[in-house]
Formats: C-alpha cells, sequence, structure tokens
C-alpha cells in the first residue's frame, strides 16, 4: 500500500429508537448494580448450607415458612447497606 493512497472512511448511523434502547438498557443495569449493591447479603453462605442441612435431614424441601424462620435469625441479611444512597 501506497503511504500517499487515502483509505474511504466508514460511515454508521444511528436512529432515535436505537439510542433509546441503549438508554433504557443502561439504566436498567444500573438499577440492577445498585440493588446488588445496595443490599447487604452478610449471612447468605450460613444461610444457604443450613438450608441444604436441614433439608437433608427431614429428607424434603423446606416450606417458605420453615425457610423464612431460618433468614430470619440473621438480622443483617438483606437490609439497605450504610452507605446506601
Amino acid at each position: 500500500m501506497d503511504s500517499l493512497e487515502v483509505l474511504a472512511a466508514k460511515t454508521a448511523t444511528v436512529d432515535k429508537g436505537d439510542i433509546q434502547i441503549i438508554s433504557g438498557g443502561l439504566k436498567a443495569y444500573s438499577s440492577y448494580f445498585k440493588f446488588l449493591t445496595g443490599y447487604s447479603i452478610s449471612g447468605q453462605k450460613h444461610i444457604s448450607n443450613e438450608i441444604v442441612v436441614k433439608e437433608a435431614r427431614l429428607g424434603r424441601d423446606l416450606t417458605e415458612k420453615e425457610e423464612h424462620v431460618i433468614i430470619k435469625k440473621y438480622q443483617d441479611y438483606m437490609i439497605l447497606e450504610k452507605d446506601n444512597k
């Protein structure tokens, strides 16, 4: 290729609908990220282990009420983080 040869520029167009879709996707991602980082999941591993052990001992899945009793023992689980704004 000759050093003086000029390459054709490539252009791309984006319409308003594309921008709205991209914007909506970024807002959804932002909300999801805020939710994930806004709540404490302190104790999640212990809760999961306790549920698995109890289900194995009983030989069945726990009811929602039984799971709720286990989760309520961990008072810091799924509460807003102190730095959440």
